[in-house]
């Protein structure tokens, strides 16, 4: 996905996206020497690993708690 850099507002970056509806992204998330009109090519992959990974730790804390509550 292409997004174009629109403006700066404080810490933010407002970003064009290719239908025109505008994203606010922290400035801080992006390369350093980015401008007004730089156009970002804009990649976005789902860690399987780390999902599972919050999954388990999810439960894990569901499954102490229900124990913990059986123990009274």
């Amino acid at each position: 996905m292409k997004v174009i850099i629109d403006r700066f507002e404080n810490n933010m970056v407002v970003l064009e996206l290719t239908d025109g509806r505008k994203a606010l992204c922290e400035k801080s998330l992006l390369p350093e020497k980015i401008k007004e009109g730089d156009v970002l090519d804009v990649i976005i992959n789902i860690d399987d690993t780390e999902t599972k990974r919050r999954k388990k730790e999810a439960q894990d804390i569901q499954d102490r708690l229900r124990k913990n509550l059986n123990d009274y």
